[in-house]
Order: structure tokens, then C-alpha cells, then sequence
């Protein structure tokens, strides 16, 4: 969790971690950990979950990434994407910077924009009547890898203008929970906090 979360500060600041930086990383982080494994299985770890190009390197973490996507949030450090919605409601606590997301509405394609503060307040949404889904995981079958997290997870957590045009997102098999602005804000601060829980930090 430490290690994954110093790549997410580099993903941040636009950098993208080739894999001799990854396990420096993982080696630093297992100093202040009481992990048994070496740096090459923690990077390796990290490593199944992020987004990389062809010649391995990392450029997505947590959600974040350096590759534009169709969720833009903007940090101190530039641009950036994110893989879902979900995404940019809990990164800005996550790495205690504050945001400006814009994307677009996954029914009605309208735009969509929020401001996220450091602390993860939700505030300026356009429009004022802004949901998002977020999908509920298996908790017996987690994604293992990237691209099942992209696949299952991500690809349903989306923007809608209102929750009644998100009621057309939530079908299917999977169970699909619609949440407000105050419900996305509490949601994305859990995460922020367990997360950083984890880290130690």
C-alpha cells in the first residue's frame, strides 16, 4: 500500500515509473514496513494492478493515470486522467491536492465539472443535480489484474446528470449503486482514508 501510493504521487506529478524506479520505490517503502517479501515481489504486486505501456513501464495507479482518459482531473501538478468516476472523488484526499474534474454525462453525453477539495469536499458540480454509479464488488473475486479491474469495476462507475438518467446504468447482473453528491463525498473520503490507512501515512 506504501509503495503503491508513492507511485501515485509520481503518477501525479506527471512521471512515469519505469520498473528500475518501481522496485527502488519497493525497496524504500519495505524500510519502514514490517513486510517479509523483498522489493521485487512488492513491485511485482504492484505492478499486476497498474496501467503500463509495452516496455513495462507504469502510467496509472490507483485510478490516476499520466494517458488522457475521458474523466480529465486537473492537480496542481497538470492534467491528468482517471479511470472512472469514482476515481476523481477519492484521489484528491488520497494525495491531499486539490482538483477540478470535468467529463461528461454517460447518457446524455452532456459535460459534466466538480471541484474537489484536499479533504475531499465536493463542491461547484455542474450540474448542481450530478450522480455517480459505482459498481459493488465481489468481495469473493477481487480483480487481479488491470485489465479485470478496468473491465469489471471501472467500466461501470460513470457521471449522470441526474439520478434519473442514471437509473439507465445500473442494469445488468452486477449490482449498481447511484450515489449523490453527499453519498460520493463520504464514499470517496473512506477510501481516501483506508487507503492512506494502509500506507501508514
Amino acid at each position: 500500500a506504501r509503495l503503491a501510493l508513492a507511485v501515485a504521487h509520481r503518477i501525479a506529478d506527471g512521471v512515469r515509473v519505469d520498473w528500475e524506479d518501481l522496485v527502488a520505490l519497493a525497496t524504500d517503502a519495505g524500510a519502514h514496513s514490517d513486510a517479509g517479501d523483498d522489493p521485487q515481489a512488492r513491485a511485482e504486486r504492484v505492478a499486476a494492478l497498474a496501467e503500463r505501456t509495452d516496455d513495462g513501464s507504469i502510467v496509472g495507479i490507483h485510478g490516476l493515470s499520466v494517458e488522457p482518459t475521458a474523466y480529465t482531473l486537473t492537480l496542481p501538478g497538470g492534467r491528468r486522467g482517471t479511470w472512472c468516476a469514482l476515481d476523481t472523488v477519492f484521489l484528491p484526499p488520497l494525495l491531499g491536492q486539490e482538483a477540478t474534474v470535468a467529463g461528461h454525462c454517460a447518457v446524455t453525453k452532456a459535460p459534466v465539472s466538480l471541484s474537489v477539495a484536499a479533504d475531499g469536499r465536493l463542491h461547484a458540480a455542474e450540474p448542481a443535480t450530478l450522480v455517480l454509479t459505482v459498481p459493488v464488488p465481489d468481495p469473493a473475486a477481487p480483480p487481479r489484474t488491470h485489465d479485470e479491474l478496468r473491465a469489471t469495476f471501472c467500466a461501470r462507475s460513470r457521471f449522470a446528470v441526474d439520478a434519473a438518467t442514471a437509473t439507465g446504468l445500473v442494469g445488468g447482473t452486477a449490482t449498481v449503486e447511484v450515489l449523490d453528491l453527499d453519498a460520493a463525498q463520504r464514499v470517496g473520503r473512506g477510501i481516501a482514508e483506508g487507503l492512506r490507512a494502509r500506507a501508514g501515512a
